[in-house]
């Protein structure tokens, strides 16, 4: 795929690896009030989705078209969005589009000549910035058979701006920052996506994810709250966890297997799970030394143990020293603090190696860890061979 100016051109590379233009889109310009006339769209973004049979192309006047190959292998519009933001997307499969709309008032706004190009929500308005308010959406089935795709479903959610799909895309989260909540979004009977579910909060939400199974959903305000949602034996979506950190909330996490789950704040973290009967409780609280901030944490692949790692706060301590906590699990399904390795420099990273026998620390030689350095140093620490 090629674009620039108003047209996104499609390419193709046929069985004895020869390229040649399969298609293309032409964007229509649009009216400008300041300038008294018609102007160009400016594309800004274009994408295939998995298959490669479908393309989403969005340009500066919040246009959106869907292209793709009709039924005689001919690359036509499938479709145009209006008021599109670009936040839109294809599901991971490509099966399906998403596609979060402005306010119509909002589009109403023309941006400046001098940020054409640009995508919208970053667009300046006369002296500052044009403030984009949210809350509908549209989702579009890309399997279905047609050369046209004109039915498309719509969600409402005030003040939402982000939508995740699950891994099997059999659900779907909504959530932003101007919402008070989370809605979790499933198929009834008639393939319609209908609210399962919602998920409050006294301020807007941050970060929202299920877990790799689907039955549970993790939110993260933003403040010093996480819910875990789960469902019961009814296929209803209850609310069975609240963590409470007494400062923000940095990061919160399901674990790859989706059976654990971690959150931190400045220096203290969280380790989730679930007891014998399958609700997620605290399993331990974590915590550095009070002088020292938390940067990173993880599960190791296995699952077995878990890495906290930061930085002392008091900057007018030359050395800027870091440390690295290692949490193991033991035969009695408790967490406990295995190793505590003291450093003195500044921790960029930390992480387990691929097999989960060593743990790779990286540090910032220069004295001032928040200084831009090409130069560090990477520590291999052995990791034990079984709980203590």
């Amino acid at each position: 795929m090629v674009f620039g100016g108003s047209k996104a051109i499609f390419l193709g590379c046929d069985v004895d690896g020869n390229w040649s233009q399969i298609g293309e889109v032409c964007h229509p310009g649009y009216y400008s009030k300041e300038l008294n006339q018609y102007v160009s769209s400016l594309l800004y973004q274009a994408s295939f989705n998995a298959s490669r049979q479908y393309a989403l192309s969005l340009d500066t006047d919040n246009n959106a078209i869907i292209s793709g190959y009709d039924d005689q292998g001919s690359w036509v519009v499938k479709t145009e969005i209006k008021h599109c933001s670009s936040n839109a997307q294809f599901s991971p499969s490509g099966r399906k589009l998403l596609a979060l709309l402005l306010n119509r008032q909002d589009c109403d706004k023309t941006a400046d000549p001098v940020d054409q190009g640009q995508p919208p929500e970053h667009t300046s308005h006369h002296q500052g910035f044009i403030k984009r308010t949210y809350g509908n959406f549209k989702l579009w089935d890309c399997s279905s058979p047609g050369d046209r795709l004109d039915n498309a479903q719509t969600l409402e959610h005030s003040g939402a701006n982000h939508g995740i799909f699950s891994p099997s895309e059999n659900f779907l989260l909504s959530y932003g920052t101007e919402s008070n909540g989370v809605c979790i979004w499933g198929y009834n009977e008639e393939g319609n996506l209908v609210e399962k579910a919602r998920v409050s909060h006294p301020v807007g939400i941050i970060d929202a994810a299920f877990n790799a199974q689907e039955d549970s959903v993790l939110t993260r305000s933003n403040g010093n709250v996480v819910k875990i949602q789960s469902l019961d034996s009814q296929g209803k979506w209850q609310e069975q966890l609240e963590v409470e950190h007494q400062r923000h909330v940095y990061k919160a996490r399901f674990s790859r297997s989706g059976h654990l789950a971690y959150t931190f704040s400045l220096n203290t973290a969280c380790i989730l799970g679930r007891d014998n009967n399958g609700k997620w409780i605290k399993q331990a609280m974590t915590n550095l030394v009070n002088d020292y901030s938390i940067e990173g944490a993880d599960f190791n692949g296995l699952e077995n143990h878990f890495l906290i790692y930061g930085n002392k706060l008091n900057r007018k301590d030359k050395h800027q020293p870091g440390l690295v906590q290692i949490w193991g699990i033991g035969d009695d399904g408790q967490w406990a603090k295995r190793e505590q390795i003291n450093l003195d420099h500044s921790v960029k990273s930390a992480k387990f190696s691929p097999d989960d026998d060593l743990l790779l620390i990286q540090c910032n030689n220069d004295r001032n860890r928040l200084r831009s350095s090409k130069k560090g140093t990477v520590l291999l620490w052995k990791m034990p061979v079984g709980p203590e």
